[in-house]
């Protein structure tokens, strides 16, 4: 990452950023799994 200087908005919106992509890679995540291994989860 850059070590520049950020205000308090720029910091939440890079923290929006991480959280949306994080959250879609749990939700790709557990329906790939829940397809691909769900006969055994049950």
């Amino acid at each position: 990452m850059d070590e520049k200087n950020m205000s308090i908005v720029e910091h939440l919106q890079e923290l929006r950023k991480v959280l949306l992509v994080s959250l879609v890679a749990i939700v790709a995540g557990t329906l790939i799994s829940f397809f691909l291994w769900g006969d055994y989860l049950m």
